[in-house]
């Protein structure tokens, strides 16, 4: 549910706004005892500090530039931990796929300002990096095969050449790390004729050795048995003592249901880009897309309400009938578009008689739940 709104310029970076939405949420609570969950953005020692300092709690993610970060994934190499399933769930992708698992485990050693470090692994995200360092492994060497297949690129006449074009092919594919770079010394006879003018019978020629190198790359297993222990992983950080991992998880994924509140300005409601010179214009229209979100937001929390409250499961607001558990704003909408009241008058503007079109099934159940007025579209 958005509760606040606030235009920033342009130039304004995530991490500077935290400070005033915090300070604003704080004042229409009432007070500092909720928690705040943003993103990385959030995570500098300011923005920490001052919802510390007045007693706030805040669940954030900690960006791979913490010294903790590369602290506890050098841990994990040496270190056999204790981690344990905090949260299962249904595969979102593949119906027939397996379970989405959480394993999670409090780093031993907290961040630099005394903040809880909460560590996790999702078997989804585990997955997803080994098969794109697969990808990311695979096309490099596909470049490669292409540069040695080349007569032209595939040779090179100096040691320092090929060691160049070989690290530049490790390093625009991001596989430095998992692969060594092989020179491949090729031995070749030349002969040329020893002086000048035509050659005939009695010429005579110098045999030189020409050295050619080419690029090959071997895996460094090592390497990648490092990095596939680190698959997977991602660190929160908080200073709420009393939240579990299991919370702290569940907490931290409900935040993508906010930000997809953003979404429906141009899938639902069609915003469309404006040309606006005047600043104060701009934050006018802004401030209108803002109640547009909020209205949405009430609209939404108010049928499944009502629902809950009748003990319907669903809406039949989708084609064909189907039903919709949680009807959104824009299903709410489509089944109210459409009916149309015509009015006959008389010749003095009185009206003799209203018309009006059929009203479906489920806009009328969506009618009665909204506690809408039944009369303006002609029922009861």
């Amino acid at each position: 549910m958005p509760v606040h709104c606030k235009v920033y310029d342009g130039n304004t970076t995530d991490d500077q706004a935290h400070k005033d939405t915090w300070l604003f949420l704080r004042q229409v609570v009432g007070h500092s005892d909720f928690l705040y969950v943003a993103d990385s953005k959030l995570c500098t020692r300011e923005n920490m500090g001052l919802i510390a300092q007045h007693q706030g709690r805040f669940l954030t993610v900690m960006p791979r530039t913490r010294a903790e970060d590369g602290w506890f994934r050098d841990h994990l190499q040496g270190n056999e931990l204790a981690w344990r399933e905090v949260h299962r769930q249904a595969n979102p992708r593949r119906r027939d796929g397996p379970d989405v698992v959480y394993h999670g485990i409090e780093a031993p050693q907290r961040s630099v300002e005394g903040y809880r470090v909460l560590w996790y692994r999702s078997s989804q995200e585990e997955e997803l990096d080994r098969q794109s360092r697969q990808d990311r492994l695979r096309k490099a060497r596909v470049r490669l095969g292409e540069m040695r297949a080349s007569a032209r690129r595939g040779e090179f006449r100096t040691e320092q050449e090929a060691r160049e074009a070989g690290e530049r092919l490790l390093r625009e594919g991001q596989v430095e790390r998992w692969l060594r770079l092989r020179l491949e010394e090729e031995v070749e006879e030349e002969y040329r004729q020893a002086g000048p003018g035509r050659p005939g019978p009695k010429t005579i020629c110098k045999r030189t050795e020409v050295k050619r190198y080419r690029i090959d790359f071997e895996e460094d297993g090592e390497a990648l048995a490092r990095e596939a222990r680190l698959d997977g992983l991602f660190p929160l950080m908080t200073n709420d003592e009393k939240l579990s991992l299991a919370d702290a998880l569940s907490k931290y994924k409900y935040q993508p249901f906010v930000e997809k509140r953003h979404e429906q300005l141009k899938t639902v409601f069609g915003v469309m880009p404006m040309w606006l010179k005047n600043v104060a214009r701009v934050d006018s229209m802004l401030w209108l897309y803002y109640v547009v979100e909020l209205v949405a937001a009430l609209l939404e929390r108010e049928v499944r309400r009502r629902m809950r409250q009748e003990g319907e499961s669903g809406l039949a607001l989708y084609p064909e009938g189907r039903q919709a558990e949680a009807p959104t704003a824009g299903l709410v909408l489509d089944v109210l578009e459409g009916p149309r009241r015509h009015r006959l008058l008389n010749e003095q503007g009185q009206e003799l008689r209203r018309f009006h079109d059929p009203v479906a099934d489920a806009a009328q159940r969506v009618l009665t739940l909204l506690e809408v007025d039944r009369a303006a579209y002609g029922l009861d």
